[in-house]
């Protein structure tokens, strides 16, 4: 007697499924951690929303610009404004406080979670930089007075400063000195049109210690020996005082953000009350959830669009908001929670007009990309946090939709 056995291996089908079972094992695990009050699900490893709402801290800041030219203070505004952009500060405002027959006051009011420390460093400092050789009468090896070197009063100025480099380039990797240790450095390196002046200029200066004096300061520069015939473009490097990446980016900020053209002084800060917009996250999202649901329920019960589509949409807004939350938890990236409920409201309504118009899908998302840049070039603080966060939910909506299209034509097979 003959045993026959029946073993048909469908490959597809099987890869199908499992498939199948790892997105709606993913779909589950994203949704839990976006979930608000999430605790620990271990040690070392936090789901709660790192919100900046208990984070914000404000100030005013009182500069004294020795000019009344609206130009210079219009140059000067716009610079402090960089400076501040760039570091990532949300809500800025600079004031003309008075003006008087030789200076200008200067409100600045900042509203921000970034380091109090930092902020101070953009605003306060001028950072006016140019190249300077040693003065021949000054005794630069005076051990009863170390400070010598670094007064820019014993140097003669020379014709390179800022104007004639396009750039300061700091490394983001600490560099080895001499002497062993590790810091990070400025890098000047100059225009085109200056790189034969001033690789003759760093030849005639060989072997002798120049300086950068950045206001009134000077940092010193041993300019290297070059080798006979040697063609190579050299460029000044200094160090800079700064201990961690953010000290780095800040002198980066210094250095690059443009050229203020007057002399200003601190004239004083003071401490004001953090103004932003506090909003209880497990609330608003039960809100948005319920407020959701019924949205959808309401499209169905009058037929706004099919039942395909609806469902397309609506798995899709929910992969995309809990993709994005279980990132932004898992990486602990501070967040504002009022802006994240913006943000969640309108991938809701971009994801629903992607699904109702398809045949103008690509239009849509390249028009609302291109006045996100906008907004993201020309705005400041939040405007600009805003924009960052709508492309990237623009981007991961468009993931959602393949996967929710894609899920549901597979779980129909089932």
């Amino acid at each position: 007697m003959k045993l026959k056995f029946n073993f048909n291996f469908n490959f597809k089908k099987t890869v199908r499924y499992v498939a199948l079972v790892l997105v709606t094992a993913m779909l589950i695990s994203t949704t839990l951690i976006a979930l608000p009050l999430t605790e620990k699900v271990s040690e070392k490893l936090s789901f709660n929303l790192n919100t900046k709402d208990s984070k914000y801290w404000s100030k005013e800041y009182i500069l004294k610009v020795e000019t009344k030219d609206d130009r210079d203070i219009k140059k000067i505004k716009e610079v402090l404004y960089r400076r501040l952009r760039g570091f990532g500060v949300e809500n800025s405002t600079i004031f003309i406080e008075e003006k008087d027959e030789s200076s200008t006051k200067l409100r600045i009011v900042v509203n921000s979670t970034k380091d109090p420390e930092n902020v101070a460093q953009l605003v306060a400092n001028r950072f006016n930089y140019r190249v300077v050789t040693r003065k021949s009468d000054v005794d630069f090896t005076n051990q009863e007075n170390p400070l010598t070197i670094i007064m820019g009063e014993n140097y003669d100025a020379t014709d390179w400063d800022q104007e004639d480099f396009r750039e300061v380039y700091i490394p983001k990797q600490k560099l080895r000195t001499s002497d062993g240790t590790y810091r990070y450095f400025a890098i000047f390196k100059q225009r085109a049109s200056k790189r034969r002046e001033l690789n003759q200029f760093l030849k005639e200066k060989q072997g002798e210690t120049i300086g950068v004096e950045i206001d009134g300061f000077v940092t010193p520069y041993q300019v290297p020996i070059f080798q006979e015939g040697s063609s190579k473009v050299e460029s000044i490097t200094v160090g800079i005082n700064a201990d961690d990446p953010i000290g780095a980016k800040v002198t980066g900020l210094l250095y690059n953000s443009g050229h203020i053209p007057v002399k200003y002084i601190l004239e004083s800060q003071n401490d004001l009350e953090p103004q932003n917009i506090r909003i209880d996250y497990v609330k608003i999202t039960i809100g948005f959830a319920i407020s959701l649901i019924a949205v959808y329920i309401l499209l169905y019960i009058f037929k706004y669009d099919t039942k395909t589509s609806l469902v397309k949409s609506f798995l899709a807004t929910i992969i995309t908001l809990t993709i994005y939350l279980t990132y932004i938890k898992l990486t602990q990236t501070p967040i504002d929670t009022f802006l994240l409920t913006i943000t969640a409201i309108l991938t809701t309504i971009l994801i629903r007009a992607l699904v109702s118009n398809r045949d103008s899908e690509l239009y849509i998302v390249i028009g609302a990309i291109a006045i996100l840049i906008t907004i993201n070039i020309l705005g400041t603080g939040l405007m600009s946090i805003f924009a960052i966060q709508m492309i990237t939910l623009i981007a991961i909506s468009k993931l959602s939709l393949l996967i929710s299209n894609w899920y549901i034509d597979n779980v129909r097979q089932v």
